[in-house]
């Protein structure tokens, strides 16, 4: 894995780059790069533009702060994404990613803290493991309910947040705070507030 982080010339504002190659958990052998994540605008530690592209699928997604999330499939017309707003699901009837089991209480080698996964296995519908930051996207699409990463570098977090936001995706750590989650240490996404609390609920 290449991560660069470039300073820009203000102090208040940095570029940050996450180009991700080949890692031992896809096991697979491609001369693509299989994520590339570009926080184009970061400024007082706010995300405000975010790129995040998957050339092994031909797809980019993007937003920018009021501007919405889009994503690009080859050179197709980008189509803006958004989740539904009045969607209620409970943890038992919720599909749950997680990119590992790393700082849980199934592998307490890594972290701070070895958040509860066992109650989210054994209380959601149906729990899968997604690695890296696409899980977080599938949220975006709907096509699954929640994600969450107990480890996060600032450069694995930052092109995430402006597409979740844009999406109508719920954002917080794993502590619960919604505020300068760049810094946060970790990511759960979520397709509502409620079900964003349940999952802290049964995570601590």
């Amino acid at each position: 894995m290449l991560n660069i982080a470039i300073q820009a010339v203000k102090q208040t504002r940095q570029f940050t780059i996450d180009s991700f190659y080949n890692a031992k958990a896809f096991e697979i052998k491609s001369d693509k790069s299989l994520v590339t994540r570009t926080d184009l605008n970061v400024e007082n530690n706010e995300p405000l533009i975010g790129v995040i592209s998957f050339p092994a699928l031909e797809k980019v997604f993007y937003a920018s702060q009021g501007e919405g999330c889009w994503v690009q499939h080859g050179n197709n017309t980008p189509i803006k994404i958004s989740i539904a707003s009045n969607n209620e699901r409970k943890l038992k009837d919720s599909v749950i990613s997680a990119s590992g089991i790393h700082s849980t209480t199934f592998d307490r080698r890594e972290g701070m803290k070895a958040y509860n996964l066992s109650n989210i296995v054994h209380t959601a519908r149906d729990t899968v493991f997604i690695n890296d930051c696409y899980q977080h996207v599938m949220v975006s699409m709907g096509r699954i309910d929640a994600a969450l990463d107990t480890l996060m570098k600032p450069w694995d977090i930052a092109a995430l947040i402006p597409c979740m936001r844009e999406s109508g995706v719920v954002c917080a750590n794993l502590q619960g705070s919604r505020e300068k989650l760049l810094h946060g240490g970790s990511l759960i996404t979520a397709s509502s507030q409620f079900l964003l609390d349940e999952l802290l609920y049964a995570l601590n």
